[in-house]
């Protein structure tokens, strides 16, 4: 149990690799084990990163990658536990856990692993929620990282149309994304704020973009979010709680030649001799085999990493060219108003003319009948008097 324990405070630990691989519920055999270290030496890789490499080489039988995939599924599980805790709860059950280690006094290094826990990283909130959602909706997070594919071919066609279209779905996926892993945050007691949301869209467009980027969210073990620039591959070394095996590894030698050194592990130094001295007595031939072929991987590598940055780049020249029309549109629209605005101005103007000259108008037709009903009273007065004079 401790060998586990020291495992996910540091991947690197090849000694709690090593006992955890060797006891039940694993029990890989001392052969394989021996292969596994061997191609994680060559390939300069932890062993856990180098088990998953293991899986995929030709030298590990059936058996052994089976019950390899068994451990690298505990491991992922078993670091899962606290990453998939609210960020709120996530320092306590960390605490919580060091302690009980520390507890086992009779067990040796456990001080020291205890404080090694206790400095383990909180994931941040944007990384624990898009965690939540990969464990909710995984099929969500597949479906959006499978736009990569789609976008690399319709930009090998030259499909304008196709990556404007892409670029849509992309948008509307994202969006769908967010929404419902703040609603998986909100049923958490978790409310994500904008700065967090932002992250989050970033770390998303980022696993459309790059390979890495897609395992680390797919995997659901991130700690910190993740930005593509769109021309190298998105570094994840420090964004995942454990490495994963499935992101491609850097292309080495997986030759039958050093089969020999992966046969056990020495003690005196004699099989390493014997396989440097075999390694040594290659021809050139195959040395430069092998030189064409990682100057093929790599090529192809770097194509890849041009297709990705080109699809970025035309997918923002595509978000221009329809905001610099939108803003066209909407300067025609202003001025169109603009112009009506003046009209109605002048409209309102005239009424306002049209209406003082009315009441003008009125005001003098008001007084010119006061004055005739005035003249009009004097001569009916001055006719009664008339008439009382005769």
């Amino acid at each position: 149990m401790l060998a586990w324990v020291r495992l996910l405070v540091d991947p690197h630990d090849a000694a709690a690799v090593v006992r955890a691989l060797a006891r039940p519920p694993i029990e890989l055999r001392q052969a394989h084990l021996a292969r596994v270290i061997a191609l994680a030496r060559r390939r300069k890789l932890d062993l856990v990163a180098g088990l998953g490499a293991a899986t995929e080489s030709p030298q590990v039988p059936p058996e052994a990658r089976e019950r390899i995939e068994r451990f690298v599924t505990l491991h992922r599980n078993a670091a899962a536990g606290l990453d998939g805790l609210a960020p709120d709860a996530f320092t306590g059950a960390r605490n919580a856990r060091a302690k009980a280690v520390a507890a086992a006094k009779t067990t040796e290094g456990a001080r020291e692993l205890a404080a090694r826990i206790r400095r383990l990283p909180k994931p941040s909130v944007p990384a624990w929620s898009l965690n939540m959602l990969a464990r909710a909706e995984p099929g969500m997070l597949e479906d959006l990282v499978a736009l990569r594919n789609r976008f690399a071919e319709a930009q090998r066609a030259g499909d304008r149309a196709g990556l404007r279209a892409l670029d849509s779905t992309r948008h509307e996926a994202i969006s769908a994304a967010l929404q419902k892993a703040a609603a998986i945050a909100a049923d958490a007691g978790t409310r994500l704020g904008p700065q967090a949301t932002q992250d989050m869209e970033q770390t998303l467009r980022a696993a459309v973009a790059d390979a890495n980027a897609a395992a680390a969210v797919r995997s659901g073990l991130l700690v910190r979010p993740l930005t593509a620039s769109g021309f190298e591959p998105v570094d994840i070394a420090d964004a995942v709680a454990v490495p994963l095996p499935d992101v491609p590894a850097p292309a080495a030698d997986e030759s039958v030649a050093d089969e020999s050194a992966a046969q056990g592990v020495p003690a005196d130094g004699t099989r390493e001799r014997r396989r440097t001295e075999a390694t040594a007595s290659r021809t050139s031939k195959a040395a430069e085999e092998r030189a064409r072929r990682a100057a093929k991987e790599a090529v192809s590598a770097a194509e890849e990493r041009v297709r990705a940055s080109h699809d970025l780049l035309e997918s923002a020249d595509i978000r221009v060219r329809d905001a610099s029309a939108q803003a066209t549109r909407l300067g025609e629209e202003e001025s169109r108003l603009r112009k009506r605005l003046t009209e109605v101005a002048e409209e309102t103007a005239a009424l306002d003319r049209e209406r003082r000259a009315a009441r003008h108008e009125r005001d003098k037709a008001e007084r010119e009948a006061e004055r005739a009903a005035l003249a009009l009273e004097r001569a009916r007065r001055r006719q009664e008097s008339t008439r009382a004079g005769e």
